[in-house]
């Protein structure tokens, strides 16, 4: 690893840890927590993989502050679980990670003999992920020595939001979330940490705004569904925070929390066209409170998630069924990877301004990502594949924004370096190959 052991074991204690070394083919939500990483600190959480979730106990023990700690599930899936996470120092500026699991399958001796292979080839595959996150995660978060952040991020949180939050938590930053109130409350919105308990009012100190672009309820309730950023600019206004710098993300459909973008699809010519003519509108209610102003354009996010690969795969698909057969579109992209460490960059590069495409440098086809996922994963995607096509799941209309990301300067083009230049890359990254 790039940092000290000491350096590695902080990156395991802070917040956002636990969320950002849960690979996107599991969900996770905890349930209960007592204590950080100390000798008798407790976590409780639920893992969904497949249609029954599975609940789980972990206690730390046998920790030792810059080198070590231990977690013994207490109530879970397996007979005996014991994870020991070592911090090996190198250096003064390297260090080994090294992640030593004990464990006893579950069903007796017919979980151990049809059981432990599975196992294995699953934790191989979890904890190849897990250390291809930790190694560039501070590798990209040491590249900017900086004191750490406020940040407060308004609008609905889907699961790419969550995962920037457990992103930039682990550089240090402080993360809130301005979230509606309970009818109880004296005021209708809150600020609370993104990870944790308790509430704050953080906006005097707060470095950054991220708007997620998605409002907390539709149009369809009733009202105007971003009435929240009035009362975010009045109460920006009357904090006398004047130095605020606000990073709106652009291109997610307000019904979708599958890590797709209001899918980067082209119903017209793939080539550039008149900004002024397509650009969407600023946020006037808060541009005249904050000191600049961002706009984050994303093409279609690329995970792990076969879920995701294949509903893009599908939307995709309608637009060439649709279209009577015309020519498979190109679509623009990025990594899920790749776009973290551009919302990273753009941090600390106050000078970028305006709109900016996040999208990988070179776009890629409907066939080309559906001859990628048969080579690499052809049982998965089958699966996923039949379960898509049922009436319930079916893909719906494709929007086509392509001419527009061609109309803006891109991440790459300011002077980020990706993990993830092409499609092939990018699958093999979420992977964390």
């Amino acid at each position: 690893m790039p940092v000290s052991a000491e350096e590695l074991f902080r990156y395991h204690e802070r917040p956002g840890a636990f969320f950002r070394l849960i690979p996107p083919w599991i969900q996770a939500e905890i349930l209960h927590q007592e204590g950080g990483i100390s000798d008798g600190a407790v976590l409780e959480f639920k893992l969904y993989k497949g249609p029954i979730p599975v609940r789980w106990r972990a206690r730390h023990c046998d920790c030792r502050p810059g080198r070590s700690f231990v977690d013994v599930q207490e109530v879970g899936p397996f007979r005996q679980w014991r994870h020991e996470h070592r911090m090996v120092p190198q250096d003064d500026e390297t260090s080994i990670l090294r992640d030593e699991i004990r464990f006893t399958p579950p069903l007796g001796p017919i979980g151990a003999l049809f059981g432990t292979h599975l196992i294995y080839r699953d934790l191989e595959k979890t904890f190849r992920l897990r250390h291809f996150r930790t190694f560039h995660d501070l590798d990209r978060h040491a590249a900017y020595a900086t004191e750490p952040m406020t940040i407060v991020i308004a609008g609905r949180a889907t699961r790419l939001v969550r995962a920037m939050a457990a992103f930039l938590s682990l550089g240090g930053h402080h993360l809130y979330h301005m979230e509606p109130t309970p009818d109880t409350g004296v005021s209708p919105y809150r600020f609370r940490p993104f990870f944790g308990e308790g509430t704050r009012y953080p906006l005097e100190d707060t470095s950054v705004l991220i708007h997620t672009g998605i409002p907390y309820a539709t149009s369809d309730s009733g009202g105007d569904p971003f009435a929240y950023l009035d009362h975010l600019a009045k109460t920006l206004s009357v904090s006398g925070n004047h130095g605020v710098r606000l990073i709106e993300l652009s291109g997610f459909h307000p019904s979708m929390d599958r890590f797709v973008t209001d899918p980067a699809l082209d119903f017209s010519e793939f080539g550039p066209v008149d900004p002024e003519a397509t650009a969407e509108d600023p946020l006037p209610r808060l541009d005249s409170v904050v000191e600049s102003h961002v706009r984050l354009h994303l093409g279609s996010v690329i995970t792990r998630s076969m879920h995701q690969l294949t509903e893009l795969l599908l939307r995709l698909e309608s637009f060439v069924f649709l279209r009577n057969g015309a020519k498979t579109p190109q679509f623009h992209w990025i990594s899920q990877e790749d776009a973290l460490g551009a919302l990273l960059y753009v941090l600390h590069h106050p000078s970028i301004e305006g709109d900016v495409a996040l999208i990988a440098p070179t776009s890629a086809t409907r066939a080309q990502l559906q001859q990628l996922l048969i080579e690499r994963e052809f049982a998965g995607y089958t699966t996923h594949r039949i379960l898509k096509v049922l009436p319930w799941t079916g893909p719906g209309m494709p929007q086509g924004v392509n001419a527009r990301l061609n109309s803006y300067p891109t991440i790459g083009d300011l002077g980020f370096s990706f993990l993830a230049p092409n499609l092939a890359r990018a699958l093999e990254v979420e992977a964390g190959e």
